[in-house]
């Protein structure tokens, strides 16, 4: 099915595509799961005026999603390294953005300029600090690309 000739928002009713549709409803509950849970995406904000971002990646090394919405496309790829979280993103509206720690000092970029160091938050013109917990540090962003890098100190 997603190697199939014909490209489609989901997967198929039946395994074979010459059957009924291609397009069936019991593919969108573990697609909302994926985008959700994993990747993380998820309105604060009705018609994604606000975006939350929160890539969960449990045993995961790898994640890669796009949602489409009313304002546009969130697209997500995100790494997981021993050392290091890359994610880059695409955002079409304001997103508070959860960044996982690799340590209790991580050192964040966004866009090659430092926004976090040493556990600390650094002023910057794109990007506000929001607050941070055990696991995430947390900020908002306008829509735009970005380009996100956590390592250890």
């Amino acid at each position: 099915m997603v190697n199939g000739p014909e490209s489609c928002s989901t997967l198929w009713e039946n395994w074979d595509a010459s059957v009924n549709t291609k397009n069936h409803a019991w593919a969108g509950g573990p697609m909302i799961v994926l985008s959700q849970y994993f990747a993380g995406i998820e309105p604060l904000e009705a018609g994604y005026d606000l975006i939350s971002i929160k890539p969960q990646f449990g045993k995961l090394s790898e994640i890669k999603s796009q949602v489409t919405t009313i304002k546009g496309d969130i697209k997500l790829e995100a790494q997981k390294k021993e050392n290091a979280i890359s994610i880059k993103m695409e955002v079409p509206a304001k997103a508070r953005i959860a960044v996982p720690k690799i340590s209790e000092k991580s050192n964040i970029t966004l866009n090659e300029k430092v926004i976090f160091k040493a556990g600390k938050p650094k002023k910057r013109k794109n990007v506000k600090y929001d607050s941070e917990d055990e696991h995430y540090v947390y900020f908002y962003v306008e829509s735009g690309n970005y380009e996100i890098e956590c390592v250890k100190e």
